[in-house]
């Protein structure tokens, strides 16, 4: 069975696009074979995220406009089993439809165990398009007012379009901050954004590092070990939230 599962916050800088690196990164190493889809048309970044910024030709536009099949414009992840990236284009597009997203998905959920979409801050066409071709959702926040705010918005307006299953990211979450009693506040986020938490993501320096520069984080690294539970927690897997 193939999972569609668009990864979406309210506001913007919260980190989804790492956040789709890496749980792609360890669902693959779970052995499910992961494509990540990049909406964010105009302001493409997974590709230097993943170290494949000297590959990209085609992206997902030349697919949807019937310039290339679909194959050639998906990309290989080098620091992970099976995990591969169809970008976005690097042109600014004003509207993405979103049966053309739907048919796409259709088209190649086939292939894959899951298609995680990367969607753009805010509400929109990319977003509206998703929600369309999505099972699942993923919202990431930070633990702040704002993105608090936002993404229980998004969450409300996800379950009046037919998406109950979500799970929430609490991301970029300092680690003096929790020893100090966040975890409190932590409680308050996943009561306001009303969405089941499935894992706690540190900031980190390194982790921010390795994405800007698109190498694989050490598996010794928070980070990689926190997405490593959040991916078999999605898989089902009971395993306990690990809150550094």
């Amino acid at each position: 069975m193939s999972y569609v599962t668009m990864v979406t916050s309210g506001k913007g800088g919260v980190g989804k696009s790492g956040c789709c690196v890496m749980l792609g990164s360890a669902l693959s190493r779970l052995g499910k074979k992961v494509l990540v889809i990049e909406l964010d048309s105009g302001l493409r970044s997974l590709d230097i995220m993943m170290g494949l910024d000297d590959r990209v030709i085609y992206d997902i536009c030349d697919v949807l406009d019937g310039n290339c099949e679909p194959i050639k414009a998906i990309y290989k992840y080098d620091h992970a089993p099976s995990l591969y990236l169809m970008p976005a284009t690097s042109r600014i597009s004003p509207y993405i439809k979103a049966e053309d997203i739907s048919r796409l998905c259709k088209g190649l959920a086939g292939y894959f165990d899951y298609v995680l979409l990367d969607t753009p801050a805010g509400i929109g066409s990319a977003f509206d398009a998703a929600a369309n071709a999505a099972d699942s959702a993923i919202i990431v926040v930070t633990p702040d007012a704002v993105s608090v705010r936002d993404g229980a918005l998004v969450s409300r307006l996800l379950y009046s379009q037919g998406i109950e299953n979500m799970r929430l990211i609490i991301n970029k979450v300092r680690t003096d901050t929790v020893k100090s009693g966040m975890v409190e506040n932590l409680d308050k986020v996943i009561d306001d954004v009303a969405v089941q938490l499935i894992g706690v993501v540190p900031d980190d320096a390194e982790f921010l590092k390795s994405m800007a520069k698109g190498r694989a984080l050490s598996e010794k690294n928070t980070v990689y070990m926190v997405y490593d539970r959040i991916a078999r927690r999605l898989c089902s897997e009971y395993v306990p939230l690990l809150i550094c």
